[in-house]
Parts: C-alpha cells; sequence; structure tokens
C-alpha cells in the first residue's frame, strides 16, 4: 500500500473556527491510533450551496441546491488518512472481482452478480 502522508497542498489555510496545524502536527495525528481514539470531533459544518442553472436569454433556470458539509482541519486529516486506507483496500477488491478501475457500471454489475442480485 502506498504510504499516507499529507502534502502541503491539502493543509487547510483559508479562516475557520479552529486554528491551522503545521503539516508535521496533522500527520502525527492521523497517523497515530490512540490520538485518533481520543480525539474529539467536531459536528459537520452544512450549508446549502444554491444558484440558478443555465438557461436561454431572457428565461430564469431551474433552481439548484447541493449540500455541502466539511468538518475541522484536524478532522479533515484523520479523514483524509482513513480515506487513504479505504480507497487503497477497495481498489485491491475491485482487480479481485475483475473490475476496471474506471467502469463504474462493469463495477456495479459485478458487484451485482457477486451478490446474487444479477438476472
Amino acid at each position: 500500500m502506498v504510504e499516507w502522508r499529507l502534502k502541503e497542498s491539502d493543509l487547510k489555510k483559508y479562516p475557520h473556527f479552529d486554528p491551522p496545524i503545521s503539516r508535521d502536527e496533522g500527520e502525527a495525528l492521523a497517523l497515530d491510533p490512540d490520538q485518533v481514539a481520543q480525539h474529539k470531533f467536531y459536528p459537520f459544518i452544512r450549508y446549502v450551496q444554491r444558484w440558478n442553472r443555465f438557461a436561454e436569454k431572457g428565461l430564469k433556470g431551474k433552481p439548484k441546491e447541493r449540500p455541502i458539509r466539511y468538518g475541522s482541519r484536524r478532522d479533515a486529516y484523520i479523514f483524509s488518512r482513513y480515506r487513504h486506507i479505504l480507497s487503497n483496500c477497495y481498489e485491491t477488491e475491485l482487480k479481485r472481482l475483475k473490475c476496471p478501475s474506471g467502469d463504474i457500471l462493469s463495477r456495479l454489475n459485478r458487484l451485482a452478480g457477486v451478490a446474487g442480485l444479477a438476472a
């Protein structure tokens, strides 16, 4: 498995409700199972992004909403590490099932067949 590391571009530098931490501090937190177990996660911040879809000139597009949720910096670094672990396991399982990694329909059909759901 490829080792997980925070890249400089992964650091959250925008204004937020928790203070920034260094890359080393973020990695140390996410890589230490004891620290992760003791970490008090914040609830996700939620807002709804709203906009109007494209429409012909002079007409108003249909409204579109997209719920957005995000966590604190520390939470995000922990989530990033565990997403990395789960993604590697998922890709390994896809290879075992002989599913092409980019073909979602093939994945779904093969998984349905494995689960006994295929027609």
